[in-house]
């Protein structure tokens, strides 16, 4: 009976895939994914320098005194901005920590979490570029034309570089275990 364990669901599940060897150290039964493609760190290369400048757009949007200019319509969406892109940092943390071979619960969380997050970064920063004209259309531009402009510049390059993140984590190859079919 003491080798019995109460099986878990939903958020912790993957615990089921641990168990004790002799000495009491966790060992992982469960599956593993594979990247199988060529020149792992090329990737990673492409996938950090993409986030780097998600940072980089997301920081100098916050930065230009336009981006904040009292307006709950601007301040909102870039709070969800910097939130969003600091999930996106964080799942390449994960990423870069696995290796080319990723156990099933970490691959779930990042590579097939990132196309997610990114798009969370997209409407995000498509909420910012609504919420910056709607501020303009409401309190009009009073001399901030340009500093209003940029910010709607940072917000569209924010927008289709993690338009770029989303199609190139989806074009990865990766091998695993079958994906189980309900019948």
């Amino acid at each position: 009976m003491a080798d019995k364990k109460k099986k878990q669901a939903g958020r912790r599940a993957y615990l089921n895939d641990f168990h004790r060897d002799l000495t009491g150290a966790y060992i992982y039964d469960g599956s593993h994914f594979h990247f199988a493609g060529d020149g792992w760190k090329q990737v990673l290369l492409r996938l950090w320098a993409l986030g780097i400048v998600l940072v980089v757009l997301v920081l100098a949007g916050g930065f230009s005194g336009e981006a904040m200019s009292h307006c709950v319509f601007q301040i909102l969406p870039y709070l969800v901005e910097v939130g969003a892109v600091g999930s996106v940092v964080w799942a390449l943390v994960r990423l870069t920590s696995g290796g080319e071979t990723l156990r099933a619960y970490v691959y779930k969380a990042t590579v097939q979490a990132l196309p997610g997050r990114a798009v969370l970064v997209m409407c995000a920063a498509g909420a910012g570029i609504l919420g910056t004209a709607l501020c303009m259309i409401v309190h009009g531009t009073a001399g901030r034309l340009a500093g209003l402009l940029l910010c709607l510049l940072l917000k569209a390059a924010l927008l289709a570089v993690a338009w770029l993140l989303r199609r190139y984590v989806q074009t990865l190859p990766w091998e695993g275990p079958p994906k189980e079919t309900a019948d």
